[in-house]
């Protein structure tokens, strides 16, 4: 009853108000489901990404001497198409204030990468990937939006590097070649050192630089 008392002006404006605060809020729910929603492409993505470099060091693992040739083509193959993963599924959803906002989804993703990329070129031509070599080829597969491989990510990468590098001393100690982990050793050292000058730029590093050294 007192409600039909008052003013039709100020239940018009009553009326008005609620309908903005539940647009208003309506807006926000949308905001924060498609924030969801890119985390979980994000998540699904990423999962899919290191199990293929997963698969790719799993590659480089069984190559021999016989089949050299053969499985660098195939482990080439392998990483064109996680270049193109990144490219196309990762970049796009990261864009401008994303990365940072999702970058402790998508960050074991780059570090698998990092190491499967590096187990290659050091298996391909004795040498350690360099970031820039990494962001340039990652670049080159770019349709749009490019990503950035952060540097903590990428020194992670490498230092996960040195697990495949043992890995691979050991069975050439198993198969009876001594000369390949003499190398193995001298370049392992030479690593060592240098990733721990950067000791303090992530918090995993002295966990990984403990478990390697």
């Amino acid at each position: 009853l007192l409600e039909s008392m008052e003013p039709p002006t100020k239940r018009t404006k009553m009326a008005t108000g609620d309908e903005s605060m539940t647009g208003l809020f309506q807006g926000y729910s949308k905001v924060l489901d498609g924030k969801h929603d890119r985390r979980e492409r994000l998540i699904k993505s990423c999962r899919d990404l290191t199990g293929d470099a997963k698969k790719l060091i799993f590659l480089l693992h069984r190559m021999t001497a016989a089949n050299k040739e053969q499985t660098l083509a195939q482990a080439h193959e392998k990483l064109t198409s996680l270049h193109k993963g990144f490219c196309d599924k990762i970049a796009p959803e990261v864009d401008g204030v994303e990365y940072w906002r999702h970058q402790r989804s998508f960050s074991p993703a780059v570090q698998e990468y990092i190491e499967a990329f590096s187990f290659l070129e050091y298996l391909e031509n004795g040498t350690l990937l360099t970031h820039d070599k990494a962001q340039k080829e990652l670049n080159k597969h770019a349709t749009g939006t490019t990503l950035t491989i952060d540097l903590c990510d990428f020194v992670l990468g490498i230092t996960d590097l040195t697990g495949e590098l043992m890995r691979l001393c050991v069975a050439a100690v198993g198969s009876g070649d001594t000369e390949t982990p003499a190398r193995l050793c001298a370049f392992l050292r030479t690593l060592h050192t240098a990733c721990s000058t950067m000791i303090h730029i992530h918090r995993e590093m002295p966990k990984k630089l403990g478990s390697h050294g």
